[in-house]
């Protein structure tokens, strides 16, 4: 059956076939064949058919394609003539406007103004919109992002809005929203971004010399990548081909990324011919070429391809009153009579037929009615349109009694004349005060005159914007710059915010009031004093009219004073009586700001007559106080103030009246009230008055106060506090030591009671150059000279030692008459050697600790979290990162851990890695905590016996290993029965005590004395301490034995240089142990100990006291006894005399007695090359200090100390105090010797050493090598690979290795830094030891 079949039998009935068929909108007829129906199946008899068929096909489609060729023309035709049709229809051109502004409508629009963060834009038509700075470009987008997210690289390239544009800049927009508010206004979102302006072009819309809008993406060696906002296409624009733009328009500095210039396409002929996809694109911001350039018609243009700036040419069709319409391309456009060549021109100088050039204003994006300017500033779109320019002398705020109406425009306002050259437009809004105006009344008829006043600019259609309205015209500031600094002004309140007020001056003028300034006191309510809509008189405080910044104050002490305001720093005049405000308090001065941002200082001493320590608790942030004016220095901007004014006792109520029960040192218990930031404010139980507890008198450990501050809470009670201070206010403190020292006979509370060799508890109150303040109770202070800080010599006082330090000081002169006193801090005396003062500080340590972690127990944050670990727990943790000093683990989801290399026990981590620990430490200060990933640990840990056999009692002696140094303790693991225990070994002999942790080492093995068991933890004391503390008592039997017994003592006139005898060690210090031979006194120096020393090692290290050993008599030393006894005036200097001896066996082995001339003695006259045995005694300027003698010091260079460059980085990690070391002569300068450690004492070339940058350019490297030599690198020598800055690879201080090239004259070298060069050296000497061997 074939298909045709189908026809007669046809469902539903029979159906008429039709003759033709449609096929793309148009109807065709069809063959003969397809009428009578055709077999699809059929097989032609022979060839000739088949050719015949084929040729009648043929035909039929060639006779098709005419036909449709045809009809195309026609609709062109006819599509042509409708357009001529809807030409001669237009009778009236809209100007653009509120309600004719669409998103997606592409603006040509000028910058008016720049704020921090958009930009503020006129259009035509009189609207305002504004540009955010997401809406700039890509690139500059992308920056902003990497600042927001931490990224600090490359943040020089980031400009901001003011760097890169201009005020009368002319920019492309794209609208991008439109908001009506409420009132009646509405706001225009805009986009200048090229991805959003060129979105429609694509890539087959770019022609040649097309101009378009073009933003800075990066920028390269030849030039900048830019960014057209076209996808797929990559633009360029060569430096050569920016020069003119550069010179011309941007003062000569070099584009930077975010800029926008408006640039032209620039296609080669090979481009232009060839019919592919452009993938890359030249650009040129030639001003002269862009300016001239006119987009000329070819086939392919499309309107997606006409952005607003594109000059073309066009053929005016049609005149009508309000505007021209024209043709241009194979477009239609209109020009509203604004944008005339002439301002106020009338289109009857323009006639149908007239060609001219035009630029395109804006397109809408769905009528696609494109609006054009015959404006002669739109053609030069690099020029600066400001309102300065075209409207010279006029002025916002200015009045003009008679302006005629020129214009009339019933539905949008009024034009007027306001000069020969400036013309006005007054809309509907401003033409009266009465609301509601639809249409301009007849009182504004053409001819009549008004008067008005400028309230703005509209560039775009080059008129001024005027108001006729009444209110306007009365109104005193329409403008920031009218405002004065410190004038009175009327404002009404506009809005509540949680920072301060927000107030209207005028329609376009807003102030803001901060909360410290909405009134004389505190207000929490502020919304219920002042209702909005309210009128307020203000002082002008801030004005800044390029960022539209005006601060007010409402404070009717300010609004209503009669003192003279100071808004400069040139109004305030030595004397003269002001009022300010406090914005800042701290401990030693007040900051008091006047108007205009005018800052003063308050320092403590002129706060007032009476001496108030704590000025928060006297004054208040916001406080308005009365000053006079000290001194003022204009140039530097700075400014003292005093409050010592006459009749001014304003802030003494706040003073706190004493108790009739006040006694210094008297034993309180209080109950917290509120905090501030320096303490807290308590109240006394026993009789209810309020007092002060500073944050500093929290804790004798500095660490600890923030913690207690943090921990204590209203309604807590602090047991066990004491009177400390009654001036002005009734200080109270917590400190352990001040609290223990009225028990103990250390509190020292009246100059009258201070006498020599008192000693009192005190904290540290301020840190100078040349010593330290130490304040007692009731105020008293004294002053510690650095040469009393410590046993040590102290070169910075700052480094040991913190403001609100407890220390127990004792008195070591005192002046009466200038009522003063000095102190003396060192250990040997205050100190004892008793074990006793660094177990109490420990225990107390704890205490405070307990009593922090379970006030933070219940919390649910981090600090919960910690306080629910405990020292000795096994926690599972998960590396997350890997550091030189170890890893970085986290337990759980927020706890951070630190595993040193130490403790890792040789184990390569890796991120990811999941390790088991045990918890070293709880530090809640830094919230983390400190573990040992060690093996051997944590099986101990796993394996404790918890049972008789493993218990601790006092007095035990047991071997301990160290696991952790702290500031404040040593945490040590104990060996034999107690394995698996942790203990606490004190860090601080006492509270003088500069902690030393160097004595101390991860894995160290001690012998430990148990001491104490409080709560679970142990407390344990060196065996070594506990015996210098027993073995005190037999030292003074022994010395009581001596003075009974005549014939053993040994009187020192009766020895001789030379002589040996039986010593005992009575101490050991630093660098000597003192013996007694006798009744008489005597040293070893440390230089005398061994012959043969060890680098590294202590020779005083193997010596104990009360030990008898041999010496030898080498020599003698007088010291003045009178010093830190007695005063100079009172007793005369007392001298002794001294033996030094020597432990050396090669002095000491011999037989009989060897005279002074045999003796070698302390040697002072040192030759270059000579060893000698150095022992450091600090590191300091670069060079590391050294004994040689106990009078000869000698110093080591930095460059000097080793060839590790890890050595040389951290000197102070490598050479610990009291440590030998064998050591060369160089020379001798200034009565100290120059050493070194490295072996050679000389430079030469070829060799290969270590050296300091002293200074990079971007050519050469300045270098400081060793033995006085300095250096240059040229940029050849300075890497094997070019390096284009190398600023960036090489910084001042840097170590580095380097090669000698060449030495010249006056200790001058030339050097290389190429690895290359002295591996080549190296490996050159390496094969001539080789071929001598």
């Amino acid at each position: 059956m074939s298909f045709n079949d189908d026809e007669a039998f046809p469902r539903g009935g029979h159906r008429q076939k039709n003759d033709t068929k449609k096929e793309n909108g148009f109807k065709l007829r069809t063959s003969d064949t397809e009428k009578q129906g055709k077999d699809l199946f059929k097989i032609h008899s022979n060839v000739s058919d088949a050719l015949q068929t084929k040729e009648v096909k043929s035909k039929k489609r060639k006779r098709f394609q005419e036909e449709k060729k045809q009809q195309q023309k026609n609709r062109k035709t006819q599509h042509d003539k409708d357009d001529k049709e809807k030409v001669t229809d237009i009778t009236r051109v809209e100007q653009l406007s509120y309600k004719l502004i669409t998103p997606g409508m592409l603006v040509l629009a000028c910058i008016s103004e720049i704020y921090d963060f958009e930009l503020r834009v006129s259009l035509p038509g009189g609207i305002v919109g504004m540009v955010s700075i997401g809406n700039i470009s890509q690139a500059y987008t992308d920056m902003l992002h990497k600042l927001t997210g931490g990224n600090q690289e490359d943040l020089e390239d980031l400009k901001s809005l003011k760097d890169l544009f201009h005020r009368g800049q002319i920019v492309r927009c794209k609208v991008m929203g439109i908001t009506f508010s409420d009132v009646g206004k509405s706001s225009v979102e805009l986009s200048i971004n090229p991805v959003d302006v060129n979105e429609y072009i694509g890539m087959v819309g770019l022609k040649h010399e097309m101009v378009l809008e073009s933003c800075v993406a990066s920028v390269e060696d030849h030039g900048y990548v830019m960014d057209i906002g076209v996808k797929g296409i990559h633009a360029f624009l060569r430096s050569t081909a920016a020069a003119a733009f550069i010179q011309e328009y941007n003062a000569g500095s070099s584009l930077a990324i975010g800029q926008h210039v408006t640039c032209l396409t620039q296609l080669s002929d090979a481009e232009k011919r060839s019919t592919d996809v452009i993938r890359s694109i030249s650009l040129t911001a030639d001003p002269a070429k862009v300016s001239k350039a006119v987009f000329e018609f070819t086939d392919k243009v499309g309107l997606h391809s006409i952005v607003p700036g594109t000059i073309v040419e066009a053929v005016i069709k049609q005149v009508v009153p309000t505007g021209l319409s024209v043709q241009f391309l194979t477009y239609t456009g209109v020009v509203h009579r604004t944008q005339l060549r002439k301002v106020g021109e009338s289109t009857k100088n323009y006639t149908a037929r007239q060609k001219l050039k035009a630029v395109v204003l804006h397109i809408h994006p769905t009528s696609k009615l494109v609006s054009l300017s015959l404006n002669k500033m739109a053609f030069n779109q690099f020029a600066s349109v400001t309102p300065s320019r075209i409207f010279p002398g006029i002025l916002v705020g200015d009045k003009f009694m008679n302006a005629p109406v020129t214009q009339v425009d019933k539905g949008r306002g009024v034009y007027l004349k306001l000069t020969d050259s400036v013309h006005a437009f007054a809309s509907l809004s401003h033409l009266s005060d009465k609301a509601g105006l639809s249409a301009v009344t007849p009182e504004f008829s053409l001819g009549s005159t008004h008067k008005c006043r400028v309230i703005g600019y509209d560039v775009m259609d080059r008129v001024v914007m005027v108001s006729m309205k009444k209110s306007i015209l009365n109104q005193q500031f329409l403008r920031y710059e009218d405002i004065n600094v410190g004038s009175i002004v009327k404002c009404e309140v506009s809005k509540f915010r949680p920072d301060g007020l927000s107030v209207k001056l005028s329609g376009r003028i807003n102030g803001f009031v901060p909360n410290i300034h909405i009134a004389d006191v505190v207000l929490k309510h502020p919304e219920k004093k002042f209702k909005k809509g309210e009128q307020i008189k203000c002082r002008v405080l801030v004005c800044e009219p390029e960022k539209h910044r005006l601060l007010l104050s409402n404070k009717r002490s300010i609004v209503e004073t009669t003192l003279p305001v100071i808004c400069s720093y040139a109004d305030a005049l030595p004397q003269m009586l002001t009022e300010g405000v406090i914005v800042h308090i701290c401990e030693t001065s007040l900051l008091v700001v006047f108007c205009n941002n005018v800052k003063g200082l308050v320092p403590r001493s002129e706060l007032n007559r009476l001496n108030i320590r704590y000025p928060s608790r006297v004054f208040s942030v916001g406080q308005v106080i009365k000053c006079r004016i000290l001194q003022c220095n204009v140039e530097e901007q700075r400014l003292t103030v005093s409050l010592n004014c006459a009749g001014d006792n304003s802030f003494q109520k706040k003073i706190v009246k004493v108790p009739e029960n006040f006694e210094i040192g008297k034993l309180v218990s209080v109950e917290v009230l509120s905090k501030t930031d320096s303490g807290l404010n308590v109240k006394i139980l026993s009789s209810g008055d309020a007092a002060f507890l500073p944050k500093s008198h929290l804790s004798d450990y500095i660490e600890m106060c923030q913690l207690l501050y943090d921990a204590y809470v209203p309604g807590n009670r602090i047991l066990d506090c004491v009177y400390h201070d009654n001036s002005t206010l009734l200080i109270v403190s917590k400190k352990k030591s001040h609290v223990d020292a009225t028990q103990s006979g250390l509190m020292m509370s009246d100059f009258g009671h201070v006498q020599l060799g008192m000693m009192g508890a005190g904290t540290l109150k301020q840190v100078m150059s040349y010593g330290v303040f130490v304040e007692f109770f009731n105020s008293v202070t004294g002053l510690v000279p650095t040469r009393l800080m410590a046993d040590q010599r102290v070169t910075s006082p700052s480094e040991p030692y913190k403001v609100g330090q407890s220390l127990i000081a004792k008195v070591t002169d005192v002046d009466t008459e200038k009522r003063r006193f000095l102190l003396s801090l060192r250990m040997k005396d205050v100190f004892d050697d008793s074990t006793a003062p660094g177990l109490d500080m420990l225990a107390n340590y704890w205490n405070e600790y307990d009593y922090i972690r379970d006030a933070h127990m219940n919390d649910e944050g981090l600090l919960g979290q910690l306080t629910r670990l405990s020292v000795g727990d096994i926690v599972v943790t998960t590396v997350a990162q890997v550091a030189a000093h170890g890893v970085v683990c986290r337990v759980g989801e927020e706890v951070e851990g630190l595993i040193i290399r130490a403790h890792l026990a040789d184990k390569a981590c890796k991120e990811g890695d999941v390790l088991e620990a045990v918890v070293l430490h709880v530090d809640m200060l830094n919230r983390c905590i400190e573990l040992s990933a060690s093996p051997d640990l944590i099986k101990h840990m796993k394996h404790l016996r918890d049972n008789k056999y493993g218990e601790i009692k006092p007095d035990q002696v047991l071997k301990a290993e160290v696991q952790l140094i702290n500031d404040n303790f040593i945490l040590v693991s104990l060996k034999g029965h107690a394995m698996g225990r942790l203990a606490f070994l004190p860090a601080r002999k006492h509270l003088n005590d500069i902690v030393e942790t160097s004595q101390h080492t991860i894995g160290q093995i001690n012998t430990i004395v148990v001491k104490r068991v409080i709560g679970g933890r142990v407390l344990v004391a060196l065996q070594l301490q506990e015996k210098k503390e027993g073995r005190m008592q037999v030292l003074l039997e022994r010395a009581a034995s001596h003075k009974t017994d005549g014939s053993k003592n040994l009187h020192w006139a009766a020895a001789e240089v030379g002589q040996t005898h039986d010593a005992e060690i009575i101490s050991l210090r630093d660098f000597q142990a003192n013996v007694v031979i006798g009744d008489a006194k005597g040293r070893v120096f440390i230089s005398e100990v061994v012959d043969k020393l060890q680098d590294g090692t202590c020779p005083l290290q193997g010596l104990q006291i009360h030990d008898v050993a041999r010496v030898r008599i080498i020599g003698t030393h007088d010291v003045k006894t009178h010093v830190h006894k007695h005063l100079a005036i009172t007793q005369p200097y007392r001298v002794k005399t001294f033996f030094d001896c020597s432990l050396k066996p090669s002095r000491v082995e011999g037989e009989g007695v060897l005279t002074a001339a045999e003796l070698l003695g302390y040697q002072n006259d040192f030759k270059k090359d000579q060893r000698v045995q150095a022992f450091v005694d600090g590191y300091h300027s670069n060079c590391l200090w050294v004994h040689v003698t106990p009078t000869v010091m000698g110093k080591i260079h930095r460059l000097n100390l080793s060839e590790d460059l890890e050595v040389l980085r951290n000197p102070t990690q490598f050479f610990a105090l009291g440590r030998g070391y064998n050591a060369t002569v160089l020379g001798k300068n200034n009565d100290k010797l120059e050493l070194t450690f490295i072996g050679k004492t000389e430079l030469a070339e070829n060799d290969v050493v270590n050296a300091v940058i002293t200074k990079v350019t971007p050519v050469d490297i300045f270098l400081q090598l060793p033995f006085g030599f300095h250096a240059k690198s040229s940029l050849p020598d300075i890497s094997d690979k070019y390096k284009d800055c190398i600023q960036k690879k090489h910084h001042e201080g840097e170590i580095v290795k380097c090669c000698v090239l060449e030495l010249n004259s006056v200790n001058m070298a030339t050097v290389s830094l190429r690895l290359s060069r002295y591996i080549y050296i190296q490996h050159k000497r390496h094969m001539y030891v080789c071929v001598r061997v």
